[in-house]
């Protein structure tokens, strides 16, 4: 319906109606139908801003202001700025990129970057110049240059599946391939050839082959939307189009198979378990099922006195906190660590059904694993005063954060005669 009103409000008005701005600037009254482009600088803007207001507004009105601001700043930028400026320059590359799709040079560079697009998100915009293609001459040969592309990243994954020995791996390029091979290319590229790399480039050398011999025997279909085995029946000349799926497949295979080769899992020693320190650390929580030593050199503080809201109402449970004098943090007791955050600022651990989390810092998450380290995995069994994690005290402060080292027994509900605080 956008486009029939549009069209309806051009041939009305005898042209492309404007807003006119203060100064005299005009804004064409367009929609952005089709268009991939502003619409992720518009989504990223509004992220941006919003992320600002978040730091910026008073969290009393931040659930309201936020929000509403955003979307009204972000609706004012991207019909005056963002949509205006980068539709036109979007329009240039979709016009680049017809261009290069009508020879046999700019076939083979398109079908060698095609996947690029994939990555970023671009690739639907390719539907415009499918269309004119079709309205002008009734064949698109756009199609074939995105078949032998996708085709080539099956053939680049289906050679990782055969050839690697981890199961997990496998178990995710077997059914990525056959995704791929239907002309959904996200999980093998995702999943396998871009993780990998080698595979993703063997995969583009493919793409670039096959969607030469596509251009050469000016290959083509009047449909658009569609690219791999579902396209078959469409193509102008399908035995021709199966060879050149088969090339680049086959190229991308071959490639891959001799160029990329498995990494092999490096062995992992078991952290070491360490003496008790020679200064045993104090019990400073304690329950009916046991107790927890101080998980690091340094002040012990109440709860309530730890410099974050959600740990001192103790809505994650009963604990302490500990002013750091070093970066170590240590096992409370003799358990199992049952998780390490991706960031290394925390850690939780089991034993006899008391849960604890060890927590460095407040708001520390936001520095993304910088200054931290995890000395042990899931699932290793630990023993009271080994190293867990380190942490270096002076990059938490100097990204304005406190070092505080927070632990708190999570299911404190569910635990009989819960005590803290140093014995």
């Amino acid at each position: 319906w956008s486009y029939v009103n549009t069209a309806m409000t051009v041939a009305d008005l005898g042209g492309i109606p404007k807003w006119l701005l203060i100064g005299g600037f005009g804004i064409s009254q367009v929609g952005y139908q089709g268009h991939v482009i502003p619409v992720i600088l518009a989504v990223l803007f509004m992220s941006t801003i919003e992320k600002w207001l978040h730091k910026k507004v008073p969290e009393m009105i931040d659930l309201f202001v936020t929000p509403l601001t955003t979307v009204l700043v972000t609706a004012i930028v991207t019909f005056t700025i963002i949509g205006p400026i980068f539709s036109v320059l979007e329009n240039w590359v979709l016009a680049g990129a017809k261009w290069l799709a009508g020879s046999l040079i700019g076939s083979l560079v398109m079908g060698a970057i095609y996947p690029w697009t994939v990555v970023m998100g671009l690739h639907h915009m390719y539907n415009v110049i499918e269309a004119g293609m079709i309205a002008q001459t009734g064949l698109n040969t756009w199609m074939p240059i995105a078949s032998a592309a996708n085709f080539a990243q099956f053939g680049a994954c289906l050679a990782v599946a055969l050839k690697v020995h981890n199961q997990k791996t496998k178990s995710v390029a077997l059914p990525s391939s056959l995704s791929a091979s239907l002309g959904i290319t996200e999980p093998a590229i995702f999943g396998i050839n871009f993780r990998f790399m080698k595979p993703f480039l063997c995969g583009m050398a493919g793409g670039a082959v096959g969607a030469l011999f596509g251009a050469l025997f000016k290959l083509g279909a009047p449909v658009y939307g569609v690219t791999g085995i579902p396209a078959i029946p469409a193509v102008n000349n399908v035995p021709l189009y199966l060879v050149e799926l088969l090339i680049a497949a086959g190229v991308a295979f071959a490639l891959t198979t001799v160029i990329w080769k498995e990494d092999k899992p490096e062995e992992k020693k078991a952290a070491p378990v360490e003496e008790t320190p020679a200064e045993p650390m104090p019990s400073v929580v304690r329950c009916a099922a046991g107790e927890l030593l101080q998980p690091c050199k340094g002040q012990v503080i109440d709860r309530e006195q730890i410099p974050d809201e959600t740990f001192a109402a103790g809505i994650l449970g009963e604990g302490v906190g500990v002013v750091p004098e070093d970066g170590v943090v240590i096992a409370p007791f003799d358990g199992i660590v049952t998780s390490v955050f991706d960031t290394k600022h925390a850690i939780t651990l089991e034993k006899d059904g008391m849960e604890v989390l060890i927590h460095i810092g407040v708001n520390t998450v936001n520095m993304q694993g910088e200054g931290f380290t995890a000395f042990v995995e899931e699932g290793a069994e630990v023993k009271a005063g080994q190293k867990l994690l380190g942490f270096d005290r002076e990059a938490i402060k100097a990204a304005g954060y406190n070092d505080t080292v927070v632990m708190l027994l999570t299911n404190s509900d569910d635990l009989e005669g819960v005590e803290c605080g140093i014995q």
